[in-house]
């Protein structure tokens, strides 16, 4: 059999397929026909008045979206949807009664990001939960308005907006208290570092040694004892946080290494500024 063939073959069974005329249980479908009221699913324009309410899968993989921190709001311009003899689009004019409003670009449908979010984050909600905000996406631009006070009045809504608000604040709360304890302990480690420079500038200016007499001894009585560990415990009355630093196992910089390169430093730097 030919290709030809076989597509004319194709197309004339689906002609005669029952299916291909389905019937419209919406009320609000203007291109419903008297005779036998049938809605063509071809006709994917006329479907958009057809609009369901039904519960959608929550699970599906094709409707998981991640949302951003706040509503997408953008202002273009919006494409056309035909409801009967009307081309009729999403308007901005909505965000400002419905701050709601979250705009899927590549959708063309909008979502309640708040209602969308709890849903998301699998948050405890009361009432009824339309699906169309919070998760399939709302298109019928027809009745927008409507359907928007509606939504905006229902306690779902409401709740899922007390949630949300909520648990971002207390989202912030925690950023900004790890933010503000990093930044102190920051300036601290400032501090015990440019008092540690200091105590080796000071030893140093004055021809003192830095280091203790029995430097060999493995009970550590040589460091403990040097003029540069005794001048920063004393350091400690005026710097508190400085007995923590010292009493780290590691990374306190003080060790004869570290102070020599702090010598060696502070030794090319006066050459620089005599040169």
């Amino acid at each position: 059999m030919s290709l030809l063939k076989f597509f004319k073959k194709q197309g004339s069974a689906s002609s005669n397929d029952p299916s291909h005329d389905l019937p419209c249980t919406s009320s609000s479908c203007s291109n419903s026909s008297s005779s036998n009221n049938t809605c063509s699913v071809v006709n994917i324009e006329v479907s958009q008045e057809c609009e369901s309410d039904a519960v959608t899968d929550f699970t599906s993989p094709a409707r998981v979206r991640i949302l951003p921190p706040k509503p997408n709001q953008p202002k273009i311009n919006f494409p056309k949807r035909v409801f009967g003899a009307q081309r009729r689009g999403f308007s901005t004019t909505w965000y400002e009664n419905y701050p709601w409003l979250h705009y899927i670009l590549e959708e063309d449908t909008v979502l309640c990001f708040y209602c969308a979010s709890a849903v998301q984050h699998k948050m405890p909600m009361t009432g009824y939960m339309d699906s169309l905000f919070s998760h399939t996406g709302f298109t019928n631009w027809k009745k927008a308005v409507d359907r928007f006070n509606k939504h905006d009045q229902s306690a779902s809504h409401r709740n899922a907006v007390s949630m949300v608000l909520a648990a971002s604040k207390a989202s912030m709360d925690v950023g900004l208290q790890m933010s503000k304890d990093y930044k102190e302990k920051q300036a601290q480690n400032r501090k015990c570092l440019l008092a540690i420079v200091s105590t080796v500038r000071f030893l140093a200016r004055q021809g003192l040694p830095l280091h203790g007499a029995s430097r060999g001894d493995s009970s550590g009585s040589g460091e403990i004892n040097s003029n540069f560990m005794q001048l920063l415990l004393l350091r400690k009355e005026e710097i508190p946080y400085l007995d923590a630093w010292l009493e780290k196992s590691q990374d306190r910089f003080t060790s004869p290494d570290i102070q020599n390169e702090f010598l060696q430093i502070m030794a090319l730097t006066v050459l620089r500024g005599i040169t």
